[in-house]
């Protein structure tokens, strides 16, 4: 069976949708790795899939203790400022234990999923995971079910 990478970080939207996905995977027998912030493991303790710390810690809780500023800056600008505290402080200074942590799960999988709004941010993980012989899963927010793009690269097949 397959060692399967699912890489999320930050919003429980981003987290939560995919735990079915991983759960279903390990239930098919695959030995599924969901990197993710910490806050996120007690949570999932119970779930067939083994939960990695990302190197981050951002996540609602580090968002809360941030309220003042959001409620501040959240809509001003469009949010813009917003940007300043996701990558300034949760994101940036933690680049290297987070791709650290993502090059030691990648190094035996065969397959990894980065969720779709941080697949621009993990496009260089993806390519990394492409360049280690490894395929990114493409997923699509309009089908139920993702797609899986083989290890050729050009076909694609249903999980």
């Amino acid at each position: 069976m397959a060692r399967i990478v699912v890489y999320s970080m930050g919003h429980r939207g981003d987290i939560y949708p995919y735990v079915p996905i991983a759960r279903e995977l390990a239930r098919r027998g695959h030995e599924v790795r969901f990197v993710l912030p910490r806050e996120f493991h007690p949570q999932l303790a119970g779930e067939p899939f083994a939960c990695v710390h990302s190197g981050t810690d951002f996540g609602p809780l580090a968002l809360d203790a941030h309220g003042a500023f959001l409620a501040r800056w959240g809509k001003r600008m469009g949010g813009v400022m917003t940007m300043r505290l996701y990558f300034g402080k949760f994101t940036v200074p933690h680049l290297a234990t987070v791709f650290e942590t993502l090059d030691s799960e990648l190094a035996n999988a065969h397959l990894l999923i980065p969720i779709p709004r941080i697949r621009s941010s993990a496009r260089c993980r993806a390519s990394d995971a492409a360049f280690l012989g490894l395929s990114p899963i493409r997923t699509r927010c309009s089908s139920p079910r993702p797609t899986l793009l083989r290890p050729d690269c050009r076909t694609w097949a249903s999980l």
